[in-house]
């Protein structure tokens, strides 16, 4: 699924791990890989370049390409994380830093032909509140699962 105006790829297998690494590497197209049989997962930021304190818009997609019901189950009740890597390679903001997710088992289901999106915005904040500076960021996204397929960062620019 492409839309115009927005940066995408799809994920491919990787390494099992407890959090995957989802990226998106700068693409005028989306490349469907599926993870999982009949899974597939696509993060996008609504575009590459931001002015100074412009809000960015992150966007993880989940779908279901079977014709049956799949349930995916993670540990708590955190599913995805997004986190931003400055221009030293530092990581400068996380969405869970400041959240607290309830340590039971959570199932999630995704019905056949169907997709489920997780959307946060990052509004150019360090974890500590501070305004980060211009220029280029890494920007990554993952769900808590297991058997965890990885593609690369996207990478942003801020003036």
């Amino acid at each position: 699924m492409t839309k115009k105006g927005m940066n995408c790829q799809r994920i491919h297998p990787g390494a099992a791990a407890v959090i995957m690494i989802v990226g998106l590497a700068l693409s005028p197209a989306c490349r469907s890989k599926s993870f999982q049989e009949g899974l597939s997962a696509e993060f996008s930021t609504n575009k590459a370049e931001y002015g100074q304190g412009e809000a960015i818009r992150l966007q993880l997609s989940l779908g279901n390409g079977n014709v049956d019901p799949m349930t995916l189950t993670f540990a708590s009740s955190q599913i995805y994380d997004f986190w931003v890597q400055g221009p030293g390679g530092k990581e400068v903001w996380r969405w869970s830093a400041s959240r607290v997710f309830l340590t039971v088992i959570t199932h999630v289901d995704i019905m056949p032909k169907a997709t489920i999106e997780y959307s946060e915005t990052w509004d150019q904040l360090h974890n500590d509140g501070m305004a980060v500076p211009p220029g280029v960021y890494k920007i990554h996204a993952g769900i808590v699962i297991a058997d965890a397929p990885r593609v690369d960062p996207v990478t942003i620019v801020i003036h």
